[in-house]
């Protein structure tokens, strides 16, 4: 493991196979990814360094298994498709009512009351298929989402922390 300097006191993170290579070009961050800018016909092009150490796919996005985006080691980085890109990143809370999340879990939200009770919706999404399914407490409803994001996502997928 290497690491190549970058403004503001920041290193980036490198294999020691990929330092020399690297090493040559000038290399910013924006404090999430590292990136080569140049002009090209009066355009900037950028390039995260990831698309520097392995090779991409068609309609693939690269995932930092341990969240750390200055971490561009070969073992860090994994292919993923823009559905689970999106899945990963998207840690919003949903179900808004006036504003404010009306669930501290992510795919949660208060759905109704029904004789007195609330109804809690766990709901999660992959390839344009919807996965719906109705509980007493907001916890069970967590609970439920974490399971089916492992289900459909693996082992990277957000997961909530439940109390």
């Amino acid at each position: 493991m290497k690491k190549i300097k970058l403004k503001r006191g920041k290193y980036a993170i490198v294999d020691d196979d990929d330092y020399k290579y690297l090493n040559r070009f000038n290399w910013v961050t924006n404090n999430n990814t590292v990136f080569r800018e140049f002009g090209v016909d009066r355009k900037t092009i950028v390039i995260p360094m990831w698309k520097f150490v392995i090779m991409t796919q068609n309609n693939k996005k690269v995932l930092y298994k341990n969240g750390n985006q200055l971490d561009n080691r070969k073992c860090n980085l994994v292919l993923i498709s823009i559905s689970e890109k999106n899945h990963f990143e998207n840690k919003k809370k949903r179900g808004y009512l006036g504003g404010k999340p009306t669930s501290k879990y992510k795919g949660v939200s208060f759905s109704r009351t029904y004789q007195g009770r609330k109804k809690w919706v766990a709901d999660i999404k992959k390839n344009d298929k919807r996965y719906k399914k109705k509980f007493l407490t907001e916890r069970e409803a967590g609970i439920w989402y974490n399971k089916k994001a492992r289900e459909l996502y693996g082992k990277y997928a957000y997961q909530n922390k439940i109390k």
